[in-house]
């Protein structure tokens, strides 16, 4: 089968490999579509060989495909089950076929194409990442690429009187709006500290990082209310620490959690969550893919991607951050 491999740092190849066989609860996926993680595939292209985590890492994990065949011990899944993953167990989705865990199975409803179901990997997440929103919560997200308008829509779904999501550019925060924002921030024209509490009223019960930078990490603790929540969705790939005041931390009381699920058991859940939120039409990827490319164009989406300021150190970030505005989610047909 064929198989786009990252080989060197900011090097990919299409290579020939072996069909692969499902193991022990392992599926064999006939992949479909598979689209880009904005931050990590891009990472592991980046600095593969210079960070471990970026060696031997999954190239391509956001996958929507039909089983082809089941393993040993499989059951609930059969041969032509439409679904989507939250990640290959071995090989990467930019391939023909993958192998899956069971426990990394979605159902794609009837109603979503395998390119609305490859990005629907962040949904479970998102759903895990919004557990500490409450029914009438003024909740602030920080940033509106895909998965932080996977969660700008979960936040709204979990019942938040307002919610409040920033970014950089203004064609994503109008898809924030429709799905599900009350008000948006350009941090590029207002200070958030300043412009969240005028638009809310008062600071917000809970702010959620879907950007992965220090400093976005550090206005989420300053943000937020005396014993408010800050949750971690943002990927730190790049940069692996980050520096609070716990002198803030301890006056104001905040609890912190990650949005990754911590077992199988709760990952399951929340996949179970995300398909029937799914499939009742609560939530929606269609709004933000903005590509959709061929098997062959693997080299193109990565072209589309690679301006990315959050692939250096903030701290090396260009001042004029020279993102490609319209690209927001890219996936791949198979």
């Amino acid at each position: 089968m064929k198989q786009w491999q990252i080989v060197g740092r900011e090097q990919i190849a299409l290579r020939d490999v072996p069909v692969p066989e499902p193991g022990y609860d392992e599926v064999r996926v006939r992949v479909k579509a598979c689209s880009f993680c904005s931050r990590t595939d891009l990472v592991y292209w980046k600095y593969y060989g210079l960070k471990p985590h970026c060696t031997g890492a999954h190239f391509g994990h956001e996958v929507a495909g039909v089983i082809e065949k089941v393993g040993p011990g499989v059951s609930g899944w059969k041969e032509g089950d439409r679904v989507f993953l939250r990640g290959p167990a071995r090989g990467g989705g930019f391939a023909e076929f993958c192998i899956a865990r069971t426990i990394a199975l979605g159902r794609l409803p009837e109603a979503l194409s395998f390119v609305e179901g490859a990005p629907a990997q962040q949904i479970p997440i998102a759903v895990h990442g919004t557990r500490k929103v409450q029914p009438g919560d003024r909740v602030v997200v920080f940033g509106a690429g895909s998965a932080g308008l996977a969660v700008t829509q979960m936040a709204h779904v979990r019942g938040a009187a307002r919610v409040v999501t920033l970014d950089l550019y203004d064609n994503r925060l109008e898809i924030a709006k429709q799905l599900g924002a009350d008000y948006t921030v350009n941090v590029r024209r207002e200070d958030p500290l300043e412009a969240v509490p005028r638009l809310l009223g008062a600071r917000p019960d809970v702010c959620i990082d879907v950007v992965g930078i220090p400093s976005v990490a550090g206005q989420c603790v300053e943000l937020v209310r005396a014993e408010g929540n800050v949750t971690i969705f943002g990927t730190y790939h790049v940069e692996h620490d980050a520096t609070f005041s716990l002198l803030q931390w301890e006056i104001k009381a905040i609890s912190m959690n990650m949005s990754n699920e911590g077992s199988p058991q709760t990952a399951a859940e929340a996949m179970r969550i995300a398909e029937r939120l799914l499939g009742a039409g609560r939530l929606s990827t269609k709004e933000y893919i903005t590509h959709v490319l061929s098997f062959e164009e693997v080299p193109k989406g990565l072209e589309l991607l690679a301006t990315s300021p959050l692939l250096v150190p903030e701290a090396e970030m260009p001042v004029d951050l020279p993102w490609n505005r319209e690209v927001i989610k890219v996936v791949v047909e198979v």
